[in-house]
């Protein structure tokens, strides 16, 4: 029986054909070319069987696959499990200039759009005055401080532009699997850090890329110090006050592209609660890009002592 893989329930609705596979992400994951301007479409575990080279005679232009949700958590994703090693190839040259050009031969517009700003300087600005201002608003609350945090890292975070800004002297890591340079005053980790080893640990939309969130959680858990602070930040991309029967019902379908979860603060809450981590407060906000506006949902949480 098929478990959730974000909070190990086994209550799973399966829905037949209720995920479209972006021929981008058929494309690098895969290994899949899907055509322009075609009609024929196949179901991803069928076209993996018949072999890449046959799929693109096909002229396939749209592939299907099973999606899932949680009755328990409401975590959903693909009903079948991205292999990590497969999800590499999506990642491995991550926003650089080949990925960008890869994305553009089938998004149009892609580069002008979306790919000459994500990633960039004033994504990671705004992202962190609003991420400061969330933590400055958690001190004043009494929630949490970062004060005296001596060591910071950024597991899953580029090049590690993404931490916050820490008030006393802070020493910074980001642990990435991408080829990216960390930025200046931030040292890049390349293996798993060892047991108990930071106070602060930030995971920030790395959760709705990952395979298997309740096996990938567990790492940084345990890298992190006992009474040190996980912080959590994925995006709001699915909005219902029912999501399991408009799931049910095929009102909400699910689109794999870079994304392979859809998360609830729900589902993110007890994701953390898996490894016995204490809430200390999740909520939704607002994130405004000159380009775009964008919920995220944080948490943070603490490893009890």
């Amino acid at each position: 029986m098929a478990t959730c893989r974000n909070c190990g329930s086994s209550n799973i609705l399966r829905i037949e054909n209720g995920g479209v596979i972006a021929p981008f992400f058929a494309d690098r994951v895969y290994g899949i070319k899907l055509e322009r301007n075609k009609s024929r479409k196949g179901k991803l575990v069928d076209l993996i069987t018949l072999g890449a080279g046959r799929i693109f005679a096909k002229k396939m232009t749209n592939m299907f696959t099973d999606a899932s949700i949680c009755r328990d958590c409401t975590f959903y994703s693909t009903y079948r499990q991205v292999p990590a090693e497969l999800l590499y190839n999506l990642y491995r040259d991550y926003r650089s200039y080949s990925y960008n050009q890869d994305r553009e031969s089938y998004e149009r517009g892609y580069i002008a759009n979306i790919g000459c700003t994500i990633g960039g300087l004033n994504e990671a600005e705004i992202r962190n005055s609003h991420l400061n201002e969330y933590f400055k608003v958690l001190e004043e609350e009494n929630i949490c401080s970062l004060v005296n945090c001596k060591n910071a890292l950024d597991w899953g975070g580029a090049d590690g532009r993404f931490l916050p800004s820490f008030p006393g002297k802070c020493l910074k890591y980001v642990y990435e699997v991408s080829d990216c340079n960390p930025a200046q005053g931030v040292v890049k980790i390349d293996s798993i850090p060892d047991l108990n080893s930071f106070e602060y640990i930030q995971i920030a939309h790395v959760f709705e890329h990952v395979s298997s969130p309740l096996e990938f959680i567990e790492d940084p858990v345990k890298s992190l110090l006992p009474g040190g602070f996980l912080y959590i930040e994925v995006p709001v991309e699915v909005v219902s006050l029912n999501l399991v029967n408009d799931v049910q019902d095929r009102r909400t379908i699910l689109y794999v592209h870079e994304h392979i979860n859809k998360y609830t603060s729900e589902a993110i809450r007890q994701l953390v609660e898996t490894q016995k981590m204490h809430i200390l407060d999740i909520r939704q906000d607002e994130v405004i890009f000159p380009w775009c506006k964008s919920e995220v949902i944080r948490l943070v949480a603490r490893k009890p002592n």
